[in-house]
């Protein structure tokens, strides 16, 4: 049995589609099969239910994707430390994401600090984050709120959260008030961002609670033309107090809303099978650090002082 083959099995299984694995592996679907069909005579036992077109993992493969999974990390960790040992090649991290506001300023950090390393950011859905976890297209996922899943194989941890408040139009009347309310808002053009993204997981509840159907104007993943078109009068929108950590020129326009569930939770999310991993380890440790100093700045920060 090769690595080759376990590698197979073990997407197949994550997919839980034979021809979509095949044409993820650039594969055709009857090499494909016949792979499957080696590994299990290897095994000596079925090791997939069929349900209509999708293969289901049954009660020995569980078992031997369990350890089949560990042999691959194991791999993945030799040459890791084959790498850190010679130093001769980059490392590569990959993390999904569906906030611009954070990842962008932690991996110029990174950078500064690792030169060796190459970095990508991925924004993606929420909902499409654990199949893209689970298949190893990426090394950690950066989400708002955090990523909760049945997935044993897929570990999350809370890391910080934000508070959120609203940013008003240079010269509006509303910016001397101390705190808003939706009414107050409710029929001003909103500025916001994409649908998906974390900002708009948090606020799109909001509206339908007050039942409330915003005029929104523009959807952007792009925290600075919402900032430069809200400051020049284009509209409202809501941003962060860690937002205002990389644009402190917009505290000014900023107002504290008196809105419920105004916090924004925020979690990093690896497979357990990358534990192991001193590239991924590595970066998620400052990762960690970062949003630490990032806490202190948002509970020390006062917006209307």
């Amino acid at each position: 049995m090769e690595l080759r083959d376990l590698q197979f099995f073990c997407l197949t299984a994550e997919m839980e589609h034979v021809s979509n694995a095949a044409e993820k592996l650039g594969v055709a679907q009857p090499f494909l099969s016949k792979i499957l069909g080696q590994v299990e005579a290897d095994a000596g036992v079925k090791l997939f239910d069929k349900t209509g077109r999708r293969v289901r993992l049954n009660e020995f493969g569980e078992i031997f994707y369990e350890h089949a999974k560990k042999v691959l990390a194991e791999v993945d960790v030799l040459r890791t430390e084959i790498d850190f040992a010679i130093k001769n090649r980059q490392h590569t991290i990959t993390m999904i994401c569906n906030t611009e506001g954070y990842v962008s300023e932690l991996f110029v950090e990174f950078q500064k600090l690792n030169p060796s390393y190459s970095l990508r950011v991925i924004h993606v859905p929420r909902e499409d984050m654990q199949g893209i976890l689970n298949t190893g297209d990426a090394d950690f996922a950066f989400c708002c709120p955090p990523l909760r899943t049945r997935n044993e194989n897929i570990i999350t941890e809370e890391i910080f959260h934000d508070i959120g408040c609203v940013m008003l139009p240079k010269g509006h009347p509303l910016l001397n008030k101390k705190s808003i309310t939706i009414e107050d808002i409710k029929e001003i053009p909103l500025i916001t961002h994409v649908k998906g993204t974390a900002m708009r997981n948090s606020i799109d509840p909001i509206f339908e609670k007050y039942g409330v159907h915003p005029n929104i104007i523009c959807e952007t993943d792009d925290t600075n033309m919402i900032i430069h078109a809200v400051k020049n009068g284009a509209g409202y929108s809501f941003i962060t107090y860690g937002m205002l950590y990389r644009y402190p020129e917009a505290k000014k326009y900023c107002v504290d809303g008196n809105i419920q569930n105004k916090v924004g939770h925020f979690g990093i999310s690896y497979s357990k099978f990358s534990e192991n991993n001193r590239n991924a380890e590595h970066f998620k440790e400052f990762a960690k650090q970062y949003f630490v100093k990032m806490q202190e700045f948002i509970d020390n920060f006062k917006l209307n002082d």
